[in-house]
């Protein structure tokens, strides 16, 4: 019996140190185990951080190539904005300068349209005093035609119109020498320019064209007009311009008239005065009373 007891007692403890052994065993291979799978973790970890961080890097450096990529687009994108709103700056700076050579050109228009009114104006003024003195003109010659007969009806009063000195021109103008020519020609030059001097200061001269009325066309002209004729002598020794007018009548209502002189090359001026003072007066438009003169 005891060595039963024995037996069991050490089988017992037997089975319990195998137990123990057994647990020992099963914890070294479980620590074991641990350790590896620790491991394992820690290598997992650190390729995942490898991986994490090539795709980070990946990443980044698409990131920057995108990142570079898109400023260089930008910048071409600014570039071509920038030329765009150049050849809009141009674009609309033209059409600035074509709209004001419009408003020019329109203004020109308006502006020539007037003149050319003021023009049709003018010449329909022309035609209606062409038309009047063409009336007029008519009138004379019927006038002069109607005098012309009443003369011609009397011979020995048409001989009578005849210059009586005429015959004795080459008597006059023989007793004329050269030194005479000579004198002649040198007074002119002081004249003329003592006369150039005078029109720096003044524009024209305005005096009497005769110093009486006009006589009538059977007068003799050496009694009618006695006296001499100082500013047309200087006139034609220097080469004067001139233009008369009609400004009124006096005894029996025959017509007076003035002139105008000016320097040489002043025609245009003279013309424009002449119209402009016929433009205000009427002196032009009336007429002496005609009498027969047929006896």
């Amino acid at each position: 019996m005891a060595f039963v007891a024995g037996f069991v007692i050490a089988l017992a403890i037997g089975l319990a140190i195998g137990r123990f052994i057994t647990v020992r065993l099963a914890g070294s291979r479980v620590v074991s185990l641990a350790d590896q799978s620790r491991k394992l973790l820690e290598g997992a970890e650190q390729k995942i951080q490898s991986v994490r961080n090539e795709r980070l890097r990946e990443l980044e450096a698409e990131w920057t190539e995108k990142t570079r990529q898109f400023d260089k687009e930008s910048s071409e994108s600014r570039r071509d904005l920038k030329n765009i709103r150049l050849k809009l700056d141009k674009r609309h700076e033209k059409l600035s300068r074509m709209s004001h050579r419009m408003k020019d050109r329109e203004s020109l228009l308006h502006s020539a349209a007037d003149s050319l009114e003021l023009l049709r104006e003018e010449l329909v003024r022309e035609q209606r005093a062409a038309e009047e003195l063409l009336t007029s003109s008519r009138q004379l010659e019927e006038d002069s035609a109607s005098r012309h007969q009443a003369l011609a009806a009397e011979e020995d009063r048409v001989r009578q119109l005849k210059d009586p000195y005429a015959p004795y021109q080459p008597e006059i103008n023989a007793e004329v020498s050269g030194a005479d020519l000579v004198k002649a020609q040198r007074m002119r030059r002081t004249l003329q320019e003592r006369m150039r001097d005078f029109f720096a200061t003044y524009d024209v001269i305005v005096a009497p064209n005769f110093l009486s009325v006009a006589p009538t066309i059977d007068s003799d002209l050496y009694r009618a007009l006695p006296y001499a004729d100082p500013l047309g002598a200087i006139g034609n020794a220097c080469g004067l311009r001139a233009i008369a007018l009609p400004c009124g009548f006096g005894r029996d209502h025959m017509p007076a008239g003035l002139q105008i002189v000016g320097p040489p090359w002043s025609e245009g001026l003279l013309l424009d005065l002449g119209e402009l003072f016929q433009q205000r007066t009427e002196f032009h438009q009336q007429r002496p009373p005609l009498r027969s003169t047929a006896r």
